[in-house]
């Protein structure tokens, strides 16, 4: 229960409203009641008097057991304690709440078929809730960690990154590192070695289908070699790069 002061702005009182949906949605998927939260007072919003609300049967309301809170510095952490707190005392009823957007919880979804592995959503991410794979070609992911800056998804030059805004329950799912892409590496066709994955080689020779310089066949194979096989590739066909060579008027 808060009691809302009569000389508060509509701006905090708008963002109170949406602190309270939020957590409305987080009481419905834990099967609690929505009126364990109430915003009460007299102002022209609301009109409930705190007397009238604490007036209420307390018997309506399942008892929980008082939870002691640690002191943290991280508001997401403090909620997360309060939510683990309800979970331990009831049966979720669902895996995870859908939460209002803007909210700094959630999961990140990405189009296998869209995503390239660029890492370019890994290198934005500010809070490493994206992470790579090391030397295996992937985008792995703690939930805990993301706080839905959208960073991420305005990073992805293929549009394939998707916020869903939500709670989950279970802590250990919350924390677990997951798997939201992998690809198998290419090799390199002339030395073999793995340099990146078929979705970017084809997304790059595709965009570079109509420039001067890859109209040939062997300038087209030169995007399937790594980077070491490209340049000896290069210097076998047009000689050292410090022999100044004029490119071709491209217009």
């Amino acid at each position: 229960m808060v009691v809302v002061a009569g000389n508060l702005t509509g701006t905090v009182l708008s963002g109170m409203e949406d602190q309270k949906t939020s957590v409305e949605a987080i009481l419905d998927g834990l099967g609690m009641e929505r009126a364990r939260i109430a915003l009460v007072g007299q102002t022209h919003v609301y009109s409930a008097s705190l007397s009238a609300v604490t007036a209420t049967p307390t018997t309506v309301f399942r008892k929980l057991r008082p939870t002691r809170f640690e002191p943290v510095a991280c508001v997401r952490a403090m909620i997360y304690s309060a939510v683990d707190a309800l979970q331990e005392q009831t049966v979720a009823v669902r895996p995870a709440a859908r939460l209002p957007v803007g909210l700094p919880f959630g999961d990140v979804c990405i189009d296998s078929k869209a995503c390239t592995l660029c890492m370019a959503c890994v290198a934005a991410c500010p809070t490493e809730a994206l992470r790579d794979g090391g030397n295996v070609p992937q985008i792995r992911f703690q939930e805990e960690s993301c706080v839905q800056c959208g960073l991420c998804q305005a990073a992805c030059p293929e549009k394939a990154i998707r916020l869903v805004p939500r709670m989950v329950f279970d802590r250990q799912a919350r924390r677990a590192v997951r798997c939201l892409n992998l690809a198998e590496p290419v090799g390199c066709v002339v030395c073999g070695r793995p340099f990146a994955v078929a979705a970017m080689v084809d997304r790059v020779a595709q965009r570079l289908a109509n420039h001067w310089m890859y109209q040939s066949d062997a300038a087209k194979r030169r995007l399937r070699m790594c980077s070491d096989c490209r340049v000896q590739d290069f210097i076998r066909e047009n000689g050292r790069p410090d022999q100044k060579t004029p490119f071709p008027d491209e217009h």
